[in-house]
């Protein structure tokens, strides 16, 4: 039986014997009525389950953006390997050839530091030990500091260009993550 079978006879079972009690349930009419609503949950339970599986293939790249979200905040924490790996992905996308995924991941991992507003109290430079948001905001203020201003030969500044440049800015900071770890060893 499918869900939608269940409740069609559930609704009818309670309409049925309404009017044959006199709007007065009895012991047969409840035990009817808690058989049919235990069906209707097992029914949706199934189904929620199929759909949930059909739906776990799409949500694989959500898990690997949060697999390298926390890569970032393993790289900001002075982890050198997870610079380390966070940069040969990017290695590996350009050697792919499709330098639309190499951009898009890199600028996926800008998002997460550029994007939304962060709290007043990140911006105090010994909460970095303990906050990935005050993590996050140490990085946006050394990316602002970092990426280069536009050329005086250039007459157009446009946001493509200002966004590649804080784009190599982010990628030599990681190399330079990755690059301090090599020397401590």
């Amino acid at each position: 039986m499918n869900l939608l079978t269940i409740l069609k006879t559930l609704s009818i079972v309670s309409i049925v014997s309404g009017f044959v009690t006199g709007g007065k349930t009895n012991a047969a009419t409840r035990g009817i009525r808690k058989s049919l609503i235990s069906e209707v949950s097992l029914a949706a339970e199934s189904e929620t389950r199929a759909a949930v599986a059909s739906v776990e293939p799409a949500s694989a790249p959500e898990s690997e953006e949060a697999g390298v979200v926390e890569l970032l905040d393993d790289a900001l924490r002075s982890n050198t390997t997870a610079a380390a790996d966070i940069l040969s992905q990017i290695s590996k996308l350009r050697e792919q050839g499709d330098q639309s995924k190499v951009e898009g991941f890199v600028s996926d991992l800008l998002e997460q530091i550029d994007g939304g507003k962060l709290p007043l109290w990140s911006r105090f430079r010994p909460l970095t030990r303990f906050s990935k948001r005050a993590r996050k905001a140490s990085l946006r203020r050394v990316l602002d500091l970092s990426t280069p201003l536009a050329d005086q030969n250039e007459s157009e500044d446009d946001e493509d260009a200002a966004r590649r440049r804080r784009t190599r800015s982010f990628v030599i900071l990681l190399r330079t993550l990755a690059q301090n770890g090599e020397e401590q060893d």
